[in-house]
């Protein structure tokens, strides 16, 4: 009898780190711990995740056959978070403690108690633990593996100056939100701006003050439109917005927030921030393709930076 309960921990055991091959989060592996342990008869289990800052994260918390989960706690100087009723308990006269650990590092700890001490109950002990380390390592190193993906995502996504979304990130994430249901009774209006004297600025103060100048226009697009925004490019940005009508009526209007917000930012500067800008715009239930949108957005940009070369020059210098 001994055997067949020996044997079947076991295979009960390597079927659940099968099944955190592809876990990438502590709950997922928290609710697969529950029933696994649950025929056990040690009257006390308790594992945890150790975190920063001295936090531990409870994944498996059993007294008397009950399996609860729990905030995380500092676990300093307190191995388990219920440690003096563990140590009021009659039924509880041995406690165990050991870490769970790969080659690398220290990923947690594990707690039993039970009433009598044997060779067997140390080695099943000892196997918990294993089993517990190998799951952890498993279910940690999907969560990094998964981290780093999402960090390289974003790096190829999104401009390193601003933060803002690239051209292939914006164009993807517009993508997908003009294809959801909702968008479908709205308006999207593309626009396309340039920033004005950049290569001034960077001439005069120096390409630190021109990477900021970027910077601060980007800052102001965001708070002035709260829509999808990104930096193309050098002194190049586009951004969309989605609403019940077309946004061209409100362009210089537009322009102007932009202006003074980016304005405002560089108040300490020698240099003022200005901007052309460009649209378009197009109901969402007939649009096909992004590429001419952003083709006539372009050349209302320029018609716009001519237009407005042109009222400098012909200003009358005093």
């Amino acid at each position: 009898m001994l055997n067949l309960t020996y044997t079947r921990d076991i295979r009960a055991m390597g079927n659940s780190i099968r099944r955190t091959l592809n876990m990438n989060s502590l709950e997922e592996l928290t609710a697969c711990l529950s029933p696994l342990f649950s025929f056990w008869a040690d009257p006390y289990y308790f594992a945890a995740v150790l975190e920063e800052q001295g936090l531990a994260r409870p994944i498996l918390h059993g007294v008397h056959n009950r399996f609860a989960t729990g905030e995380a706690f500092r676990w300093k100087g307190a191995l388990v978070p219920d440690l003096d009723a563990l140590c009021s308990d009659p039924s509880v006269r041995i406690v165990l403690a050991q870490l769970l650990q790969n080659e690398e590092e220290t990923m947690g700890y594990l707690v039993s108690g039970m009433e009598e001490w044997s060779l067997r109950e140390q080695q099943r002990f000892e196997e918990l633990a294993l089993f517990l380390s190998a799951a952890l390592h498993a279910v940690i190193g999907n969560r990094r593996l998964e981290a780093a993906n999402n960090a390289i995502l974003q790096m190829a996504e999104h401009d390193y100056l601003t933060g803002l979304y690239n051209r292939r990130g914006f164009l993807r994430e517009l993508e997908r939100r003009l294809q959801l249901p909702e968008a479908q009774r709205l308006t999207l209006t593309l626009f396309s701006m340039d920033m004005d004297r950049l290569k001034a600025i960077n001439d005069a103060y120096g390409h630190q003050e021109g990477d900021f100048a970027i910077q601060r226009l980007a800052q102001a697009i965001q708070t002035a439109t709260e829509g999808l925004c990104a930096r193309f490019g050098g002194d190049e940005f586009a951004f969309a917005m989605l609403a019940e009508a077309s946004m061209l009526p409100e362009l210089e209007a537009l322009r102007s927030r932009i202006e003074a917000n980016a304005g405002a930012l560089c108040a300490s500067k020698a240099f003022r921030v200005s901007a052309s800008l460009g649209a378009c715009s197009c109901p969402v239930r007939e649009y096909a393709s992004l590429n001419p949108l952003l083709a006539e957005a372009d050349r209302a940009l320029y018609a716009d930076k001519l237009r407005r070369r042109r009222s400098v020059e012909q200003k009358p210098r005093l």
